[in-house]
C-alpha cells in the first residue's frame, strides 16, 4: 500500500512510486564541471555539454545548438574541415592571381545573359563533386577516416602518426646534398622529423588546420566583398592602404 507520495509501504514493495507533474520539475544542470569556452578573446562562458573538447579545434562555440544531435555534429565536423581546406586554397589562389595581375573577381564583368549559364555550370560542377562525396559518406560511415589524414590535401604526409622505421622520401634526390640523409626530393633530417610525429602532435596539426581554415573562410568572404565593391584584389588594396592609410580605408571604400 502506498502511504504517501513517493513512498511505498512494506506490504506492497513492488508498487511503483506515484510521480506527479509537480514532482517532475527539472533539476538545474550542474555547469561547474563543464569546460570554459574560449571562442571569444575577452568573454568566457561555459561550453555546451555536447562540445567536450574531444574534437580538434573545439572551442565550445555553438550558440544556436546546431551540433546537439550527434549525427549532425559529425556532418558539421566534416563540412568544416573540407570547407577550411578549400578556403585556404581559394585565398591562396586569390593572392596569386592578384600578384600576377589577373582579374580577381570575374562576375561583374559578366553580362546578365552570361551570368545564368555561368551559375548553372558552377552548380553542376559542385553538384557532381557533392554526389561523389555523398556516395563515399554512405560507404564509409566513419567521419575520421573520410577527412583524415587528407590524401590530396596532405601530399607530404605530415598528418600521419608515428611510423615504424625510416623510409626514404619520394623524389629524385635533388636536395639530398643540402639536407643530408636518405635520398629524396625532401629527404634528410627535416623530412624524417616531420614523418616522426606522435599522436598528440597530429592532433595539434588538426587543430591548427581548422584555425587557419576558419581564418581563410572569413578572409575569402572579405576578399569577395571588397572585390565586388572595388574590382580590386587584396594585394592591390593593401598596397593602396599602406601608401595612403588616411584616405584608403574601409570608410572611403564604402563612400565611393
Amino acid at each position: 500500500m502506498q502511504t504517501d507520495i513517493g513512498h511505498v509501504s512494506d506490504a506492497h514493495p513492488e508498487a511503483a512510486p506515484l510521480k506527479t507533474r509537480s514532482m517532475r520539475s527539472k533539476v538545474p544542470e550542474d555547469t561547474s564541471k563543464r569546460r570554459t569556452a574560449r571562442w571569444f578573446p575577452f568573454w568566457r562562458t561555459k561550453a555546451p555539454k555536447h562540445l567536450d573538447g574531444s574534437y580538434p579545434g573545439d572551442a565550445g562555440f555553438d550558440p544556436a545548438g546546431f551540433a546537439e544531435d550527434p549525427e549532425r555534429l559529425q556532418l558539421l565536423r566534416e563540412s568544416e574541415v573540407l570547407s577550411s581546406r578549400w578556403a585556404m586554397l581559394g585565398v591562396l589562389g586569390l593572392l596569386a592571381t592578384d600578384l600576377l595581375g589577373g582579374p580577381v573577381y570575374l562576375l561583374p564583368e559578366l553580362t546578365t545573359q552570361q551570368l545564368l549559364p555561368y551559375s548553372l555550370a558552377a552548380l553542376l560542377a559542385v553538384g557532381a563533386f557533392e554526389t561523389v562525396r555523398g556516395a563515399k559518406r554512405a560507404s564509409q560511415p566513419d567521419v575520421n577516416s573520410r577527412i583524415y589524414p587528407g590524401k590530396s590535401f596532405d601530399p607530404l604526409g605530415l598528418a600521419k602518426p608515428r611510423r615504424q622505421g625510416k623510409e626514404a622520401a619520394p623524389g629524385l634526390g635533388v636536395w639530398s646534398a643540402w639536407l643530408g640523409g636518405l635520398p629524396g626530393w625532401l629527404s634528410g633530417g627535416w623530412w624524417l622529423e616531420q614523418q616522426d610525429r606522435t599522436v598528440k602532435e597530429v592532433e595539434e596539426l588538426k587543430t591548427k588546420e581548422l584555425k587557419n581554415g576558419r581564418l581563410a573562410m572569413l578572409s575569402f568572404a572579405g576578399v569577395y566583398l571588397a572585390a565586388s565593391l572595388t574590382g580590386k584584389g587584396p594585394v592591390t588594396l593593401l598596397v593602396e592602404h599602406l601608401s595612403d592609410p588616411v584616405h584608403h580605408t574601409v570608410v572611403q571604400t564604402l563612400q565611393q
